[in-house]
């Protein structure tokens, strides 16, 4: 049975937003347009870590192809030239790249991104001849970098016949990160598309098998005929790992699309290897509705845990989401703020050992500052209501600054 799972692709829990830093979330490793182009229409997709990363910070080293070694990146007028290509194929005019919402976005070596953002990187710079078709995330947005080089490659970048290994390395994360991916698969299909779950965890998504945690497959096995060649969203969305006391977790998570999807599973781990199923819940709602779900874990462990979502389909095939990870409880007796699970305004009280001035901030799960109010403390018990109706539903962080000290804790807004 064909089997289509169109869900949105950022996925955060709680303080842990995906890697810390960009990570290579799948590869193209086999064209469409026949052997002799088939190397220009190859590409690789990019997911950025939890902070702000430049472009130029990115270093990829592919296993083959022309130029091999470090490959350096083009113009924003070259990744223009890419993207117009994709424009004929998307419907909705707002998502074309001079539209409102574009869903592709020209990138270059200076070009700064989000936390979390989709990168699609094309190693045959402007000589891309296949017909993508990026309708499915119209409303979303995927940033596009090309190589610079001039001259049509002559050999693939990628192969899908022997063991090949792809590189990426960051400047400025973690003191300097590097990850590479290997991967081995026997078929020769056109349209061959490779998921990693993690540095060489790769899980092969050829034709309409959806399988792996990319945020990209292909269906008609990647090379439709007639193009154009329809990219797909397969992963799950706004999902959320929130402790609302110290045996409670709340998880969180929501599909936009759920076709051929028999239930969902929420599993945990004390050791991000070994997971127990803890509940399991039958979709809501059609196969084309957007729908929301929350699972309570009360029984949640007081040590560092991890959770993932199991999504069986009607075929007994199963995909998992990324696993994440909560901390181990750390009491905080110096501020309390509640309720946990908050709808219009949450309550703060805190000690303070002086008459001054104290600054409260709220800040979201990307570290930035959405709320700052000062008040007045007197020495000993303080309370504030602060309104959060403005804030959408998500996980936030409530930082006191006082008596010289920072003090943070954090609540759910439904």
């Amino acid at each position: 049975m064909k089997k289509i799972i169109i869900l949105l692709f950022t996925i955060y829990f709680g303080q842990n937003i995906f890697a810390q830093c960009p990570v290579i979330s799948g590869i193209m490793i086999n064209a469409c347009i026949g052997t002799s182009t088939e190397q220009t229409n190859e590409f690789l997709v990019i997911r950025n870590g939890n902070s702000t990363t430049m472009a130029g910070n990115i270093s990829l080293d592919l296993p083959s192809g022309n130029p091999t070694g470090i490959h350096t990146f083009g113009s924003i007028t070259q990744a223009n030239t890419v993207v117009q290509s994709f424009d004929a194929f998307i419907t909705n005019a707002a998502c074309k790249s001079n539209g409102a919402t574009p869903i592709l976005i020209a990138s270059d070596a200076s070009t700064v991104f989000p936390p979390n953002a989709n990168i699609l990187y094309f190693p045959g710079g402007t000589f891309v001849s296949a017909a993508y078709d990026f309708n499915a995330y119209c409303g979303l947005t995927l940033y596009v970098l090309v190589s610079n080089i001039t001259v049509t490659p002559s050999t693939a970048f990628f192969s899908n016949t022997v063991p090949r290994t792809t590189t990426i390395a960051t400047t400025g994360c973690n003191a300097g990160s590097t990850s590479s991916y290997t991967y081995t698969t026997p078929a020769n299909n056109d349209g061959e598309y490779v998921n990693f779950a993690a540095p060489d965890n790769p899980t092969l998504a050829a034709g309409n098998s959806g399988s792996g945690t990319s945020s990209l497959s292909f269906s008609n096995n990647g090379c439709a005929i007639p193009p154009p060649n329809v990219v797909t969203p397969i992963t799950l969305s706004s999902i959320t790992a929130f402790r609302l006391s110290k045996n409670s977790v709340l998880v969180n998570w929501k599909t936009l699309s759920e076709v051929n999807i028999k239930y969902m599973a929420v599993e945990r781990s004390g050791n991000a290897s070994e997971f127990i199923e803890i509940a399991q819940l039958n979709r809501l709602g059609g196969v084309s509705s957007s729908q929301n779900y929350q699972y309570v874990d009360n029984s949640a462990l007081l040590a560092n845990s991890y959770y993932r979502l199991r999504i069986v389909d009607n075929d007994g095939k199963i995909t998992y989401s990324n696993i994440v990870t909560l901390k181990s409880i750390v009491s905080n007796s110096n501020i309390l703020c509640y309720p946990k699970l908050a709808n219009d305004k949450v309550t703060i009280e805190w000690n303070s050992k002086n008459v001054s001035t104290t600054a409260i901030t709220i800040i979201d799960a990307f570290g930035r500052v959405i709320l700052n109010k000062n008040i007045f403390t007197n020495i000993g018990f303080n309370k504030s209501e602060i309104d959060i109706n403005i804030l959408k539903t998500g996980v936030y962080y409530v930082r006191i600054n006082n008596d010289d000290t920072k003090i943070t804790e954090s609540f759910y807004k439904q």
